[in-house]
């Protein structure tokens, strides 16, 4: 009877061994599909404001992992440990030229799994990501016949 007890009472996530606790973060961790663009200026802006540098944005509409949101614990568990395929980098951030006027200089990126998240880029140009091609595994990519035909 007192078996049964002890099965059926179910303790707090925080009172478990931080080595399960760290398996259980990481076995909630899926492959995405995660949208990333880099955009240049505006087009028509060269002509209104031509003494500045060009840039280029970094765009993403995927949301960061939901794992990242959920407690320091796992968030710091999943983007520090080492050489682990479930870790979360702070991707793309050279992907972005945001010019400094003065002050500290605002870093992009987008979490990124390089292990298991597969980079979407839609019909951005490749080139755009040549700085980080070397750390890519799974790219999508969205192309049309008449995008690749010389004109």
């Amino acid at each position: 009877m007192t078996t049964a007890n002890t099965t059926a009472t179910f303790h707090p996530f925080s009172r478990l061994p931080a080595e399960l606790r760290a398996r259980i973060w990481e076995l909630t961790v899926e492959p995405r599909i995660v949208e990333v663009r880099a955009n240049n200026d505006v087009e028509g802006s060269e002509s209104v404001i031509k003494w500045l540098p060009r840039m280029r944005y970094l765009c993403s509409l995927t949301p960061a992992p939901a794992q990242l949101h959920t407690c320091r614990e796992a968030r710091e568990h999943l983007t520090k440990c080492p050489d682990s395929v479930y870790r979360f980098d702070k991707a793309f951030s050279e992907l972005a030229t945001i010019p400094s006027e003065g002050g500290p200089l605002q870093e992009r990126y987008v979490w990124f799994n390089f292990d298991n998240d597969m980079l979407s880029v839609g019909r951005t140009d490749l080139h755009e990501f040549q700085a980080v091609a070397y750390q890519i595994r799974r790219l999508r990519f969205r192309r049309f016949i008449s995008d690749e035909l010389p004109l």
